[in-house]
């Protein structure tokens, strides 16, 4: 291992989980070379690795194959996924993309995907392991649920992110008419309050969990704001036995609230998240976790400091010339963007 350069690819670097991943490979111990991807021109992750380019969207029938390319031209490591939509498309071809350019995706099995991507899936895969969770319906029970529990329930989509059109209803009228604005809906249990969320992070390879690590939350536009990492034994226990059911590769987060005294995970995302930078500034960096094992074989245990981390805004600032470049050659080097240290 040594001085070794570790090539790594993170993708959607546009993103608060690529742009997460990026600090937390800066915060490593290994030496990286970070090769950059995203779908527009105008992500700050694109201008802060060593290399940025351009690609297709995930959907795009050219997506792997261009992946590949990146591979192969910048002899890539590791590759590290920052957005959902590409975990489903990545999981798929990891041994194709591993055996045509000897990188290692660092992408859970399709079966996994399948769970934590559709929360109608990740609904039934709680309730049938017996771990807590909110009573949930399809549109075409949705009324039946509503009789159980009453209102607020939660209407979001099946596929989604970042609470992206996740809504609190009140009354059946809101529920009527969100219905047809929610593409591909499911309606759940209102649990718990905003006060006692959490989310937490664990990370297993081999079927051996290495750390756990859970942060107390306070949201803003669906991202976490302010978080206080803490030891959380309660809902650490739980979050290691629905880990160990799950068995992912590599990074899982969920989701949960307190009710009553009981931890009621509400969502499962088994990849990096916009807080493992925050963890990886405490100690927990899940991201070197993941290159030492899938490079070297290394089964590191993962702990933690206490501490609380608050977002706040910054700028990266770009110039005209290395903008246009990206745009027309698909491909930036060296930027010359920077981040102004004057807050």
């Amino acid at each position: 291992m040594g001085g070794q350069v570790v090539n790594v690819l993170v993708t959607a670097s546009g993103g608060g989980t690529g742009q997460s991943i990026i600090k937390a490979l800066r915060l490593s111990r290994l030496k990286t070379n970070i090769i950059t991807t995203d779908i527009n021109p105008l992500s700050a992750g694109l201008y802060r690795g060593n290399k940025g380019y351009l690609v297709p969207p995930a959907t795009s029938p050219r997506y792997v194959e261009v992946l590949i390319d990146i591979c192969k031209k910048e002899a890539i490591d590791v590759v590290l996924v920052g957005s959902d939509p590409e975990l489903p498309v990545l999981s798929a071809y990891k041994e194709q993309i591993e055996t045509a350019t000897g990188s290692k995706v660092v992408v859970s099995p399709p079966g996994v995907i399948e769970i934590s991507r559709d929360k109608w899936n990740t609904y039934l895969f709680l309730k049938e392991n017996g771990f807590p969770h909110p009573r949930s319906a399809l549109p075409d029970k949705m009324w039946e649920l509503v009789d159980e529990v009453g209102f607020p329930v939660i209407i979001k989509p099946r596929a989604g992110s970042a609470s992206k059109d996740v809504y609190k209803l009140t009354n059946r009228d809101e529920l009527a008419a969100l219905l047809t604005r929610v593409n591909d809906p499911m309606i759940q249990e209102y649990i718990g309050s905003e006060t006692e969320e959490y989310t937490s992070g664990a990370v297993m390879f081999d079927t051996q969990i290495l750390g756990v690590i859970s942060v107390k939350r306070e949201l803003k536009g669906g991202m976490s704001y302010r978080a206080f990492a803490d030891n959380y034994k309660q809902i650490e226990a739980m979050v290691s036995n629905i880990v160990t059911a799950l068995r992912p590769f590599g990074p899982c987060n969920l989701q949960m609230r307190m009710a009553g005294d009981i931890p009621v995970t509400f969502e499962i995302n088994t990849r990096f998240s916009g807080t493992t930078a925050f963890r990886a500034a405490l100690g927990f960096n899940e991201v070197e976790s993941a290159l030492r094992f899938v490079l070297f074989g290394e089964k590191q245990p993962l702990n933690y400091q206490r501490g609380i981390a608050i977002r706040y805004w910054n700028e990266v600032y770009i110039n005209y010339e290395d903008y246009e470049k990206l745009k027309d050659k698909q491909v930036i080097e060296n930027s010359n963007s920077r981040i102004i240290d004057y807050f």
